[in-house]
Formats: structure tokens, C-alpha cells, sequence
């Protein structure tokens, strides 16, 4: 299933109730570019045996509602720009994520310049290596909660919060002392 609905710029409307996804392993860019798409609903999904999510959601950028809460992810080991430039998106709940196996959160939540609510306070980071650019200039973002996060030195996380507010960074940084300085910075790149 991946790819499948890649770059369907005019798709406004989506029933995937009855699709079987019971043996699916790839969903990665499967909606990726859909502009147009507003609500998607994938509650009937069964994503038991997936592994990629990479790109699942990119460049939804009209997307303002996904359910996405029945969705077991406990297989699946990436998950970059899962919602990258997903424009309209104000909240997002994640708790029901299980993310021990994720690998790479690189820009999973990039650009999403209207999120302000974001759960990911059951995240587990442990095997996570990439998670640079992952909230890059999600400049409305006003809590999310990352103080079970264990941040070390196998991790990338250059810019993961480059772009949001000091007040945001200020929070974070009061959450989580293990965080890293070039999870805020810029002038690393340079």
C-alpha cells in the first residue's frame, strides 16, 4: 500500500472502511501529497504487521481531522515525515503510539505550522537514533509533554525544535534534563 494514493492532489473525500490490511507491511507516502485531502478516518485499519509509515500523511496539507487511535504500531521501526507539512493539523493525539521499535522519527512533525496540541507522552525513544527536524518551525506548539524521553549521545536530534517559541523551549527544557542544546539550534549546520 504504499505510495497508493501518492500525490492524489484532488482527492477531498476517502470511505477506506472496508479495505483489509491485515498483511500490509509497507504504508509509507500512502497518502503523501494528498492537498486536498480534509478528514481521513483509518479506525478500521489493522496496522499490526506494518513497518514503514514513512511519509504516510506528508504534504496533507488541508488535513484538519485523522483517526488514527486504533492504530498498533508496536512493528513499525520508521516513522520520518509521517506527518511532515501537514499544514492544518491544530492537534494530534499519539498516546495510543507504540514507538519502542521506531528507529527514525526524523521530521516526523516538520512544518506543522497550525499544531498546538501534540501527545506524545507515551513515546519510548530508547531505540531511536534519527529525530533531527522532528517539530521543525512548529511555531504554535504550546505543550508537549517529553520528560519520559532519555535523549544520549546515539542520538540526532539537531534542530528537533528549531522554530518553535523560547516559551516552548524554556518548558521543555525545565521537563527534561537530558535534552540536548543542538535540539534547539541552528549554527550547527553552518
Amino acid at each position: 500500500m504504499n505510495c497508493m494514493f501518492n500525490n492524489c492532489s484532488n482527492l477531498k473525500n476517502i470511505d477506506l472502511s472496508e479495505f483489509n490490511t491485515t498483511q500490509v507491511k509497507r504504508m509509507d507516502n500512502m497518502f503523501n501529497g494528498c492537498t486536498s485531502l480534509k478528514k481521513l478516518d483509518l479506525s478500521k485499519f489493522d496496522t499490526n504487521n506494518v513497518e514503514y509509515m514513512k511519509g504516510m500523511f506528508s504534504d496533507c496539507k488541508s488535513l484538519i481531522n485523522i483517526n488514527i487511535k486504533s492504530f498498533n504500531t508496536n512493528t513499525v521501526f520508521n516513522m520520518s515525515y509521517m506527518f511532515n507539512k501537514c499544514f492544518s493539523l491544530t492537534q494530534l493525539d499519539l498516546s495510543n503510539f507504540d514507538t519502542s521499535n521506531v528507529r527514525d522519527m526524523s521530521y516526523m512533525f516538520n512544518e506543522c505550522k497550525e499544531l498546538i496540541k501534540l501527545n506524545v507522552s507515551n513515546f519510548n525513544i530508547d531505540n531511536t537514533k534519527f529525530m533531527e527536524y522532528m517539530l521543525y518551525n512548529c511555531i504554535k506548539l504550546k505543550y508537549i509533554d517529553i520528560s519520559n524521553f532519555k535523549f544520549n549521545s546515539s542520538k540526532n536530534c539537531i534542530c528537533m525544535f528549531l522554530g518553535c517559541s523560547k516559551e516552548l523551549e524554556k518548558e521543555i527544557r525545565a521537563q527534561n534534563k537530558t535534552i540536548k542544546n543542538e535540539a534547539f539550534e541552528s549554527d550547527l549546520l553552518m
